[in-house]
């Protein structure tokens, strides 16, 4: 495999064989064996370069390096002055090694020399080697020389054979401004660098993800919601209403869509305003028929509570009551129980801690004529029904069916 030093050599040593041999120079050297040449081949005058100085083989016969082979590159004042050059050496050879050469300059108007140190080997056809030199470009704006002495290049007339590069001066002849579109503003000089307008860069010009989330400063948008990325879907769960609106609004609430509330039996109502809930009458709890004081103490004009309550069939019947009361006041109170079939009875319970305790019994008859409720109704001021030791109210409410009544 072909060792690759540097892409320059490669573009030189096709350039150098087609141009150089036949048109320059050197097209008055018959049996030339090698030929040279420097890249880049044009100046700015009075500024710093750097440069690749070159030697390529176009000898039909085989070559021969000999340690102590030495290639003199001598840099004319026109074309400017070398400050260094520095090793290793590019080679483009089947052959050659980098490390079979050194390079060596004494500083001055002094050549680069460029000196082969290895065995004895073949300089091909197509061969080539370069140096690279730092210079400072002649002042002067015109054709500027380089020379090579070496033992394969004879001399011209008695001297140096040598090609030319171009010292320009950009300063009076170079670009003034570029021509561009809205998309960019300025002219392209010190005064006026090229940049990118106001609105020059739009969505077309963005290539497909070109913009990533840590690009985009915090506190400008919300790039996740509780760790979910991209297009998100809000769903509303169970009573819970999403409202899109004019303006980018979201609005989430929670509706008074409750129609009733659920509860076991020590609850009645449905909790809505025309059924609030309340505690019901059963044999798990006492209950208070009313916290409504009345003029005169007497608690009867309350509100009061159904006690009681069962449902039969058409039919007539007699029907019995009783409901064991407690007077929790420390004076006493009157209380009253009414049969929803229109049967009533007051009586007085003595104060908290005296003769609390009475007993309120209600008896009647009635006839249905399709299935009916028997609602038992006390009220009074502090009244609540009485429990036994076991804490269940001492309430009964009895029907008996009968075939008439007389």
């Amino acid at each position: 495999m072909r060792i690759t030093e540097s892409k320059l050599a490669r573009t030189f040593a096709f350039a150098f064989v087609s141009i150089f041999l036949f048109y320059r120079a050197a097209e008055a050297q018959t049996g030339a064996r090698i030929t040279f040449g420097i890249n880049p081949t044009i100046f700015r005058a009075g500024q710093p370069a750097s440069a690749e100085l070159s030697v390529f083989a176009v000898s039909s016969s085989p070559l021969t390096l000999s340690a102590g082979t030495n290639f003199m590159f001598f840099l004319d004042s026109s074309l400017g002055t070398v400050q260094s050059a520095t090793a290793p050496v590019a080679v483009e050879s089947s052959t050659l090694l980098p490390g079979d050469f050194s390079v060596s300059f004494a500083g001055g108007q002094n050549p680069v020399i460029v000196t082969y140190n290895g065995l004895p080997k073949i300089f091909a056809f197509g061969d080539s080697f370069s140096v690279k030199i730092n210079m400072i470009a002649s002042a002067q704006p015109g054709p500027g020389k380089l020379s090579l002495l070496s033992q394969f290049l004879p001399s011209v007339n008695g001297a140096l054979p040598f090609t030319t590069a171009s010292i320009v001066d950009f300063a009076n002849s170079g670009t003034s401004a570029i021509t561009h579109d809205q998309t960019l503003i300025g002219d392209g000089t010190s005064a006026m660098p090229l940049g990118i307008a106001p609105g020059g860069v739009t969505t077309a010009d963005l290539a497909t993800a070109a913009v990533t989330s840590d690009k985009i400063a915090p506190g400008q948008v919300v790039k996740s919601l509780n760790d979910l990325f991209d297009n998100i879907t809000l769903s509303a769960g169970a009573n819970i209403t999403l409202t899109p609106a004019v303006g980018n609004i979201l609005t989430i609430a929670a509706p008074k869509a409750l129609t009733a509330v659920s509860h076991d039996s020590s609850l009645i109502g449905d909790g809505t305003n025309g059924s609030p809930l309340r505690i019901a009458s059963n044999p798990s709890i006492g209950a208070f028929f009313t916290n409504e004081d009345i003029s005169g103490g007497a608690g009867l004009d309350g509100p009061g509570r159904d006690v009681l309550s069962k449902t039969v069939p058409a039919g007539s019947y007699v029907i019995f009551a009783r409901v064991d009361l407690s007077n929790i006041d420390p004076d006493a109170q009157f209380a009253s129980c009414r049969l929803s079939t229109g049967a009533f009875t007051e009586i007085r319970i003595g104060e908290l801690g005296g003769a609390y305790l009475s007993t309120a019994t209600l008896l009647d008859v009635a006839t249905f004529n399709s299935q009916s409720t028997i609602t038992v109704h006390c009220n009074g001021f502090k009244i609540v029904t009485t429990s036994n030791g076991d804490g269940f109210p001492q309430v009964a409410l009895t029907a008996i069916r009968v075939g008439s009544i007389q």
